[in-house]
């Protein structure tokens, strides 16, 4: 079985204000995408998707694929689950800008992407903010890149107690990654 995973960064943002969504209507966008990966993923009996829309298009990309032919082959993940969950009957807790893996599962996810880049520069940047040092000594530096790992690995456990599969991301260089922006009418084409 091969198995493709694809996470759809800022696509729920509009290029014109700086996303990368073709689409001046990013729910609309999504569920047409979503319909027509369900229906082509629908003919090969080998391969299975995992798409990671971001959270605001999470619900609109679920209901497509279970509408579409070929849904079956199609799973949806959240780009990313807080590193403390909601328990029932206790520590509710807002988790304002964070998602809940209990959240992701509402919305019907039953994957999540943990530790991808922009993830562990948040926290590397947020811990570089607190201590410059950690920028300019190898040793406050080690631990800072420490720091971050736990962190990812926390959101990890998080996700998988709540029933969630996880996609660990380990890291891309700026080689990996590329320069400059992607022509996605060039890939559609």
């Amino acid at each position: 079985m091969i198995e493709m995973h694809v996470n759809l960064k800022r696509f729920d943002v509009p290029t014109r204000l700086g996303g990368i969504c073709p689409s001046e209507r990013p729910v609309d966008w999504i569920t047409d995408a979503m319909r027509g990966v369900a229906e082509e993923t629908g003919s090969f009996r080998t391969v299975n998707v995992v798409i990671y829309p971001p959270e605001s298009l999470i619900h609109a990309a679920v209901a497509a694929i279970r509408a579409a032919a070929g849904g079956e082959r199609v799973s949806v993940g959240s780009q990313g689950v807080f590193t403390a969950d909601v328990q029932p009957g206790g520590n509710f807790g807002a988790f304002t800008t964070s998602l809940p893996a209990a959240a992701a599962i509402t919305y019907g996810c039953s994957y999540a992407l943990v530790g991808h880049s922009e993830e562990r520069l948040k926290l590397f940047n947020l811990l570089a903010e607190y201590d410059e040092t950690v920028l300019n000594r190898d040793a406050s530096r080690r631990r800072a890149t420490a720091t971050v790992n736990n962190a990812i690995v926390t959101s990890a456990r998080v996700a998988l107690a709540a029933g969630l599969t996880v996609t660990l991301c380990v890291g891309e260089t700026a080689e990996e990654r590329g320069q400059g922006s992607v022509d996605f009418d060039a890939i559609a084409d």
